[in-house]
């Protein structure tokens, strides 16, 4: 592995600085936490509801908040040639995201699960798909709907219960006439059964969520309200035994900053939360511990002391035998470029150093960080100026200030809007983006990948158009080369309502079908989300439609 190569940071190359401070200045920020999780809301089976796919409304009607995304106007450029060991990137979902992707990985069988929020101001979805190939193929695993509204803030972890049983575990904010900004889970297990709805909280800005690694442990979720009056950050736990979530309202206190937390579960009980902070006088990032699987909490130590903005921190902790080994990295906003720089830990986060600055670029941005299930090996991910790259580097945790050098791995531009997400695929580094000049489709690439090209422009592309519809949609798709098609539309359970194509040859190029909204029995169907599956050439994409009457 290769040694640090790039240069430390000093206030003039990001704003970092080790504090000179005493920790004198932060007595009584944040006390130590004991025991003070309370019952959350219940749990709700999702077969006794008449939509499975929709968690129940905890309100009857506020007016629809519209979102509108727009990107600044980028000439296209042509598809990258990323650094080497990073291969032909694979797509994951060929519609348009809305807020974010993540994936984690099965520490049991290896596969690989995704979860994004579709681009909808009504009728939007949060979508779980599954590779079991090592990510080579996707399909659809399972859906969070909103018929009324927005979903935001997709987050997945895969989780094993006490008897070592994997299950899977959706994330999302609900906002609309029927929500109330409501962070929503899921669950099901890898067969896709047993799912059940559970409620976090209401009037939610933002989450973090991870779990801990192996049998027996918790899911463990770090948020901010937005109905408190102060910028607060609460906790809150699962024991992944089909209960509630317990809460901590009482976590941290006004942070005077808006504030998007991040959570990390190590080994052992050991849990990090980090933050923002603005109470004493000066921008700073803070942690709080635990090392009793969130029971107790440490009092916050301070982190960083910066001279410009701290904003998006992350955190990632370690396992096995350096269980005590963590990492924190913060981007730091100046006035005309960003930077990114990390911190490291190796007391299990008694104490902050500064580490260097990521700086292949003049601008970095948007980081994102995950800790490998076997060893605490990280990845991290960020943006490079101005937007387009996506770029990678990793450390191991018996040498934490080892990363190497960062090097571009995206054959298609990324988005500017939000972070790509790095992970694990197996023993290899991962990460997945959203590729904004194709529609903010999923891509997904690994270290050391050979695999086959998903290119979002081909050889397999898939539309249709009005959407949404009332009477008739055209569903136009392309292919590399003439074969045989199936063609066929789901609902949002799962069910087969139509089949479009059942092995008919389609020619090389672009092809058009018609879906009327009719059903195997001629029926006409009900209102509502639908998703038409193509299957070509051993791969498969997936194409959401809204039918309205």
């Amino acid at each position: 592995m290769a040694g640090l190569l790039f240069g430390a940071g000093m206030t003039d190359d990001g704003g970092y600085v080790t504090s000179d401070r005493s920790e004198a200045s932060a007595e009584g920020l944040d006390s130590p936490v004991e025991g003070e999780l309370v019952e959350g809301f219940g749990v709700i089976d999702c077969s006794t509801l008449e939509n499975p796919d929709m968690p129940p409304p905890t309100r009857e009607y506020v007016p629809t908040v519209q979102r509108i995304l727009e990107e600044s106007p980028l000439e296209s450029r042509d598809v990258f040639q990323p650094d080497t060991d990073w291969s032909n990137d694979i797509l994951v979902w060929g519609g348009r995201a809305g807020t974010g992707q993540d994936f984690d990985i099965d520490e049991n069988t290896g596969d690989l699960y995704a979860c994004f929020d579709t681009d909808h101001a009504t009728g939007d979805s949060l979508l779980v798909y599954r590779s079991q190939d090592g990510g080579i193929t996707w399909s659809l695993f399972g859906i969070g709907a909103n018929s009324t509204g927005e979903i935001s803030n997709p987050k997945i972890r895969i989780v094993q219960n006490a008897s070592g049983e994997s299950q899977v575990l959706m994330m999302g904010i609900w906002t609309g006439s029927s929500y109330d900004d409501d962070l929503y889970t899921r669950w099901w297990d890898t067969g896709g059964g047993g799912g059940t709805w559970a409620l976090v909280d209401s009037n939610v800005d933002w989450a973090d969520l991870d779990a801990d690694v192996g049998s027996g442990g918790y899911a463990h979720c770090v948020y901010s309200p937005n109905d408190t009056g102060t910028e607060d950050i609460y906790y809150a736990r699962n024991n992944v035994a089909g209960g509630a979530w317990v809460l901590n309202t009482n976590y941290v206190y006004n942070c005077m900053v808006e504030n998007y937390p991040a959570i990390a579960a190590g080994d052992n009980g050991v849990v990090a939360v980090v933050y923002v902070d603005d109470r004493i006088s000066d921008l700073e990032v803070r942690a709080k511990m635990s090392t009793d699987y969130g029971t107790n909490w440490s009092g916050s130590v301070e982190v960083s002391f910066l001279t410009y903005t701290p904003e998006y921190p992350d955190v990632s902790f370690a396992r096995g035998s350096n269980s005590d080994t963590g990492w924190i990295i913060t981007q730091s906003v100046g006035a005309t470029d960003d930077w990114l720089g990390y911190y490291y830990t190796t007391d299990t986060g008694s104490s902050w150093t500064f580490g260097s600055n990521f700086n292949p670029t003049d601008d970095e941005n948007l980081p994102s960080m995950r800790a490998r299930k076997m060893n605490g090996d990280v990845t991290v991910s960020f943006h490079g100026s101005p937007g387009y790259e996506t770029y990678f580097t990793w450390a191991q945790p018996s040498s934490p200030t080892s990363f190497s050098t960062p090097e571009v791995i995206n054959d298609f531009e990324s988005t500017g809007f939000w972070p790509a997400c790095a992970g694990w695929n197996g023993s290899y580094s991962a990460i997945m983006y959203a590729n904004w000049d194709n529609n903010y489709r999923i891509m997904f690439d690994w270290y050391g990948n050979t695999g086959i090209e998903g290119d979002p422009q081909g050889p397999l592309a898939i539309s249709s158009a009005p959407n949404p519809f009332s009477a008739v949609t055209n569903i136009s798709f392309n292919l590399a080369s003439a074969g045989p098609v199936d063609i066929a539309v789901y609902d949002v359970t799962g069910r087969l309502v139509s089949s479009l194509a059942d092995g008919q040859s389609f020619g090389e190029g672009t092809n058009t079908v018609q879906w009327d909204g009719t059903t195997f029995s001629g029926t006409q169907a009900s209102p509502g989300v639908y998703f038409c599956r193509l299957t070509a050439d051993g791969t498969s994409l997936t194409q959401r439609m809204l039918l309205v009457k």
